[in-house]
């Protein structure tokens, strides 16, 4: 399978399932990369490559889920000739529930949608909206989210080149609200950090309401981006729900 939308993490085209991992806001497969040796054999692991970041950083990043829903799920078609797990952090979070409700509106139901460091869909925001400020407060908000290597936010040439995808992302996030639509069938794990000022623990358990099918909701120590502190347990969730049966 070749795609620009795709890049593989690990396993091959022979694996019997499949997991698509979307990014989090200015993020890029780099920050997953290290995550691909703990997935285990049997696993094709697909990172969702938007617009705007890595080897199509040229593309102009899309601000809204209603402008990349629609080439994004297209891309995605390909994936379904196995079973399919989505997996999504943060803004990751929304697009793929957004990309699962989608694929179940054309009859390509997901195996399992995992999602973490966000609110559930409807819940009200905690904390300001930040793509709209000028850079130097926004570059201190990114800093207080602990998502972004303080190498890169004091290198002003390096922040120069990376605002246009950061800010476009961030406004997709700030500003995403749940597309019109019916409830997902599939099974739904939603997972959050104890100190998230994001994403609170009633916020995550109200993931419950957006599938008719079972949820589990766990939360971990840690803050926004605990789910970097806690790579091995979450590389064995994912795991367990895209091969159930290794579970």
């Amino acid at each position: 399978m070749s795609s620009p939308w795709f890049e593989r993490l690990a396993g091959d085209d022979t694996a019997p399932a499949r997991l698509v991992i979307f990014p989090f806001a200015g993020g890029g497969s780099v920050a997953f990369r290290s995550w691909a040796p703990l997935f285990p054999a049997g696993l094709d692991v697909q990172f969702a490559l938007l617009p705007g970041r890595e080897r199509r950083f040229r593309e102009p990043a899309h601000t809204s889920v209603e402008t990349l829903l629609p080439p994004l799920a297209d891309a995605m078609t390909p994936l379904f000739d196995r079973p399919v797990t989505l997996f999504g952090h943060s803004m990751g979070a929304a697009i793929a529930y957004e990309v699962a409700r989608a694929l179940q509106t054309a009859g390509r139901d997901v195996r399992h949608l995992v999602v973490s460091g966000r609110r559930a869909p409807g819940q009200p925001r905690r904390t300001p909206r930040i793509f709209h400020l000028p850079d130097n407060a926004f570059r201190e908000a990114l800093r207080a989210l602990n998502g972004t290597p303080p190498e890169v936010l004091d290198n002003p040439e390096m922040m120069e080149l990376l605002m246009p995808l950061l800010r476009a992302d961030f406004e997709l996030s700030d500003e995403y609200a749940p597309l019109p639509g019916p409830a997902l069938h599939c099974p739904v794990t939603a997972l959050g950090g104890s100190d998230d000022r994001e994403a609170t623990e009633a916020d995550v358990a109200a993931w419950r309401d957006t599938t008719t099918g079972p949820v589990t909701v766990r939360h971990f120590p840690g803050d926004h981006f605990f789910v970097m502190a806690h790579r091995d347990t979450i590389v064995d969730i994912l795991a367990q729900a895209a091969l159930p049966a290794a579970a």
